[in-house]
């Protein structure tokens, strides 16, 4: 009787364990067609979501912006300088007049030089690029005055990634001086705002004319930022906003 019944447990377990196997695989199957029931509908969604965005941009060009596409996005000489001397030249081609100029003013000029650089006319305002400082080197932004009354001489140094030129702010405070202007200004231009180096400028020197409001820092991420997105509001040409917009994304990565 008790290898009879030992036979019987054996047959037990044998069928017990087949059917565990059998459970095991169906469970595997089962996972394996739930996986891929959750694969095939994540694959679809990310088709639909995929082709929505393809729709979106044809539609609107979010990704597109001229200065990435010319790959000009941290060139000072081809896309920083050159944009932000139409900006502020009132006969620029944005067509806003004098707008940019005077909010660029309002904005940064310290209120008790601000009065001496409003002209009546705008036609009076002299704008250069890369104007020669007496054969001492090239600055790159230059505006004065061709009224006789207002007498006043901005110079704009850009600075992305180059470093500084021997004396070069120096050297521009000095041309500045030689022409007798009633209001003189430096400006520093910089991705963050920097000082300039004692190789351009000693330490003494731009500490004073920083007192006396004639050297000012600026930043493209904070100041030139915030001055184009407080402008743009005003701005009435829709080509022109839109390139402003493209041109906060550049500045972003700077």
């Amino acid at each position: 009787m008790s290898n009879l019944n030992q036979n019987i447990n054996i047959k037990d377990i044998k069928i017990f364990l087949q059917s565990y196997k059998n459970f095991e695989k169906q469970n595997e199957n089962n996972k394996i067609l739930y996986y891929k029931w959750k694969y095939d509908n994540l694959f679809s969604g990310y088709k639909a979501i995929k082709n929505t965005i393809k729709i979106y941009n044809r539609k609107f060009s979010e990704n597109y912006n001229i200065f990435k596409v010319l790959g000009i996005q941290t060139s000072e000489v081809k896309a920083h300088t050159p944009f932000l001397y139409n900006l502020l030249d009132p006969k620029g081609s944005h067509g806003q007049g004098d707008l940019f100029l005077m909010t660029f003013f309002n904005k940064f000029i310290d209120e008790d030089k601000r009065e001496s650089l409003i002209l009546s006319n705008t036609d009076d305002y002299y704008l250069r690029m890369e104007k020669r400082a007496n054969d001492k080197g090239r600055m790159d932004i230059y505006i004065t005055s061709k009224d006789l009354n207002k007498s006043f001489g901005i110079v704009i140094e850009n600075k992305i990634y180059a470093g500084d030129q021997e004396d070069q702010l120096d050297r521009y405070d000095n041309f500045l001086r030689t022409q007798g202007f009633d209001t003189k200004i430096l400006i520093y231009l910089t991705p963050w705002g920097n000082n300039p180096s004692e190789k351009s400028i000693s330490k003494e020197k731009r500490e004073t004319l920083k007192e006396n409001k004639d050297l000012i820092n600026l930043s493209y991420h904070y100041d030139i930022k915030s001055w184009l997105e407080e402008t743009i509001p005003r701005v009435e040409s829709e080509k022109m906003k839109t390139l402003i917009n493209e041109y906060l994304e550049v500045i972003n990565d700077l």
